[in-house]
């Protein structure tokens, strides 16, 4: 499920730096007014697309790792994936900030994190065969099977 939820994070991504968005005089703009204008819908779908695909993306690995992880050794595991993920969201702030003192746009920064996510993703792809043996099974699911008792063995 992650390579594809990452291609769809990606995706999502892209088409936020692909929208053209007229600036907006300034002032405050009401939510039906935020919603009257077309690009701004597609915009809010996008940001959905992305927080959907997100979650997609990250709650079935840490479940992975989590069921993986000794009885014993769980909560600790769980602690650790706590304080990687912080790690990492201040991380990505910082690289942010540091993209934007360099002059990127929000959508620059969109389209730079889509392509080192599909970079990272066609790494993972060809270093883990069992990754991308699971992502074809994945798409010959039908529905009945999508969810499937191997996936919850174990837990």
């Amino acid at each position: 499920m992650a390579p594809w939820a990452g291609l769809g994070l990606s995706a999502f991504a892209v088409d936020v730096y692909l929208q053209p968005i007229a600036p907006v005089a300034p002032g405050v703009v009401t939510l039906a007014g935020f919603f009257a204008r077309p690009e701004t819908v597609r915009l809010f779908a996008d940001l959905v697309g992305i927080g959907a695909f997100g979650a997609l993306y990250i709650v079935p690995l840490n479940t992975a790792l989590q069921a993986r992880a000794a009885v014993e050794r769980r909560s600790r595991v769980i602690a650790a994936l706590n304080v990687w993920n912080a790690l990492f969201m201040v991380g990505s702030a910082l690289f942010t900030l540091l993209l934007f003192g360099r002059g990127y746009s929000i959508p620059q920064v969109f389209a730079l994190t889509s392509a080192l996510n599909i970079a990272l993703l066609l790494t993972a792809l060809s270093v883990w065969p069992a990754l991308r043996t699971r992502a074809v099974r994945v798409l010959s699911r039908t529905p009945d099977d999508a969810v499937s008792r191997e996936d919850y063995e174990g837990l």
